[in-house]
């Protein structure tokens, strides 16, 4: 979208680097299919450190294909559930390692524990979206899952402090 087609309250790619810097990982879901080329263009030009750091989500893995033609460094993100996906969840993952796309990113309620192992040894991470409650969080860093995507994040740390980082705060 243009800048004058932008509620005034969310910047630019370009806004947010000049406000916020570089010195994150930056996940992007692409909602429409002509945005991943100028999302790579736009972070090419102006924050190219970024890019090992820019995961770029799309539920379009043949969409991504094109993208990893683009850039070799950026990350590459099928989102998608699993219901969705009618080749069976190996045979998926089997296809996203050829192609060179990092991560699956499915609902928690996808996810289980032998399924994260799957990606895992296909060499891709597990994602999980709409975390949003304790119990769910700690699961899902429980059973694995390499990043999760929450409105909460306050609750995405203490899950993380408690199942991963350096436990519950004293």
């Amino acid at each position: 979208m243009r800048r004058d087609e932008l509620p005034d309250h969310i910047p630019t790619l370009v806004e947010l680097f000049q406000e916020c810097g570089t010195e994150y990982d930056l996940s992007l879901d692409l909602k429409d299919d002509r945005a991943g080329p100028v999302v790579l263009e736009t972070v090419s030009e102006h924050a190219p450190d970024l890019l090992p750091r820019l995961w770029l989500c799309d539920p379009s893995w043949e969409r991504l294909v094109a993208l990893r033609e683009r850039s070799a460094e950026v990350r590459l993100v099928d989102s998608t559930r699993l219901s969705r996906i009618k080749e069976g969840a190996e045979r998926r993952l089997a296809t996203l390692a050829e192609h060179r796309i990092d991560a699956l990113n499915m609902h928690h309620s996808d996810w289980n524990g032998g399924l994260v192992s799957l990606a895992h040894r296909f060499g891709r991470f597990a994602f999980g979206w709409d975390l949003q409650q304790d119990r769910v969080l700690h699961t899902g860093l429980r059973m694995g899952l390499d990043a999760v995507f929450s409105d909460y994040v306050d609750r995405m740390r203490s899950a993380f402090d408690v199942q991963i980082g350096a436990g519950p705060p004293a």
